[in-house]
């Protein structure tokens, strides 16, 4: 996650925040379609099943990329990098117990 935010930090330098949330998730989407075919999986052609695929790719990636490279327009690089190492443990002693307690 660090190293995402240290390049997003440069392209941000160039960049607008939604283009390089947008490039990310294109690349990614382009890499996970390759990977497919190559291993002989087929896309669901449902049109209910790729709803849900965008629901989930816009709540999951395309709102927080946009809003970590927003972000870094406002300030410098290291501290995301630092909030999101010195969160992290917390939130797995916190939250980690939840969906065992469910």
């Amino acid at each position: 996650m660090v190293r995402f935010i240290f390049f997003v930090a440069i392209a941000v330098d160039e960049l607008p925040p939604i283009t390089t949330a947008s490039l990310r998730i294109g690349l990614a989407a382009l890499a996970m379609n390759l990977l497919l075919r190559a291993m002989g999986i087929n896309i669901p052609a449902v049109l209910i099943v790729w709803r849900d695929f965008l629901i989930m790719g816009f709540l999951n990636l395309a709102i927080p990329f946009a809003l970590i490279a927003w972000g870094q327009t406002r300030i410098d690089s290291g501290r995301p990098g630092l909030y999101l190492q010195r969160n992290d443990p917390v939130f797995h002693r916190y939250c980690g117990p939840l969906p065992q307690a469910l």
